[in-house]
């Protein structure tokens, strides 16, 4: 009598333990995998990576065959999936964050660098003769217009006159709606040395 106790007893520990085997697959198998969290689900599937490309350059008034060095990267680090896509035009660097789901351009930036002495052709010619300066009016009228805005749609405009790389420049800093503009302009030929372009979503 008491082997058969013992038997059915140690019966009922090891379908205790089956039991708790069989529990902990069915929870794994529930649970889905990382990439899947992070994934969206039903209608919003990815854009895909040349969607995304193909968003950015048309954003940039670029075309593929222009650009050089492009990167695309899909990044699940923020609050959003986003693809992070990078490349250069001619002499200006773009940078884009796209949302992986719908396509917006949830941010980007643009710099513009030109080549050492590029404005220096100029001098005289568009400037107000040697050791005179454009001003600051007419430094922030250039400004505005290479951002094709007038000074009625931009806020919080800056004009200082500084010291950069052994040249005289005009620093202008303005932005329009969530779009922040700052340029360096050549105090004397007006020649725009470099342009940064930012949007902040």
């Amino acid at each position: 009598m008491t082997k058969k106790m013992a038997a059915i007893a140690d019966t009922g520990r090891k379908n205790r333990r089956l039991t708790t085997v069989y529990v902990m697959i069915l929870l794994l198998a529930a649970v889905p995998p990382v990439h899947a969290l992070a994934a969206p689900t039903g209608a919003g599937q990815y854009i895909g990576e040349a969607r995304a490309k193909s968003i950015a350059l048309e954003h940039a008034g670029v075309s593929e065959d222009q650009t050089a060095f492009i990167r695309v990267h899909l990044d699940y680090g923020g609050r959003r999936v986003d693809y992070d896509i990078d490349f250069y035009a001619g002499s200006t660097k773009y940078e884009y964050e796209v949302d992986a789901v719908s396509g917006d351009i949830l941010e980007f930036d643009q710099e513009t660098k030109r080549a050492a002495g590029a404005g220096d052709s100029a001098a005289g010619q568009t400037g107000a003769g040697a050791g005179q300066y454009i001003g600051e009016t007419q430094a922030k009228s250039i400004a505005l217009s290479s951002a094709e805005l007038t000074e009625s749609q931009v806020r919080g405009m800056k004009v200082k006159l500084d010291r950069e790389h052994g040249k005289t420049v005009y620093e202008v800093e303005f932005k329009s709606g969530r779009t922040e503009y700052e340029y360096d302009i050549d105090a004397t030929s007006g020649a725009i040395l470099e342009s940064d372009i930012e949007y902040d979503d």
